[in-house]
């Protein structure tokens, strides 16, 4: 991973973002998964403008910063 990782450890965070789920994992600079989140906000769920708002929230709780990468 070229990304540096934030103080907690989290270089990236991975979505499965579905119309009914969220699935994501952060991972570390080795890749490797230090932290899982799972929620009930599917796309078919929210708003177009939740959305940032909703990973935002998601990639904080896997204790990721403002300026975690996510895909």
């Amino acid at each position: 991973m070229t990304a540096g990782a934030d103080k907690s450890g989290v270089a990236l965070v991975l979505a499965d973002w579905g119309t009914s789920n969220l699935r994501a994992w952060a991972l570390d600079n080795d890749g490797s998964v230090v932290a899982t989140n799972r929620s009930g906000a599917g796309m078919r769920t929210l708003n177009r403008d939740e959305f940032a708002l909703v990973l935002e929230a998601c990639a904080a709780e896997l204790g990721g910063g403002a300026d975690t990468p996510a895909l």
